[in-house]
């Protein structure tokens, strides 16, 4: 049995966004998302195939959705975000490493 830590095991340097998957399964996935300060604030609107669970572990976002106002996340809170919904990140801390859990299924 191994034990893995959500705030260690990041590459060296990376620039922008590191989409990491932490497991894969037929019915969903897992995946720690990190962004960093070179990430671009008004990020591309997004839309998954798949439901998107997500938690804020470290840093503080506001998320956007073509159905409602901009969102302010900050860490602790969770989201669920529809299959199929347009969303974006609006805004993000740009002083630390922004790390989300995302669960798809």
């Amino acid at each position: 049995m191994a034990v893995n830590n959500i705030f260690s095991g990041f590459p060296g340097v990376f620039r922008g966004e590191l989409f990491d998957k932490l497991l894969d399964h037929s019915d969903f996935r897992i995946e720690r998302i990190v962004l960093n300060s070179s990430s671009s604030d008004e990020a591309q609107w997004l839309r998954r195939k798949r439901a998107q669970w997500l938690m804020l572990v470290q840093g503080f976002v506001v998320l956007e959705s073509d159905n409602e106002r901009a969102i302010e996340v900050k860490a602790g809170d969770y989201l669920l975000l529809e299959a199929n919904s347009k969303h974006r990140l609006r805004w993000k801390c740009p002083d630390d490493e922004t790390i989300l859990l995302s669960v798809q299924f």
